[in-house]
């Protein structure tokens, strides 16, 4: 799984969608990739990717898991 994030325009669209990771990655933890992709999806502007957001968020919680 790749965690490789896009390129953007501005630092405030990396940090935007840093933003949206961690809000990704919890929501994963807590509820699960389905309930997590659907709460991205409702609050995701259009200038982002939402499986982009989940993929790196699924790759962070990966590299933490094997840095335990």
């Amino acid at each position: 799984m790749s965690g490789e994030r896009p390129c953007f325009i501005s630092h405030g669209q990396e940090r935007e969608f840093e933003s949206l990771v961690a809000y990704a990655r919890r929501g994963i933890y807590a509820c699960g990739e389905d309930h997590a992709f659907g709460a991205i999806n409702a609050v995701v502007p259009l200038s982002h990717d939402v499986s982009a957001i989940i993929r790196c968020a699924k790759a962070d919680i990966a590299a933490a898991q094997v840095a335990r």
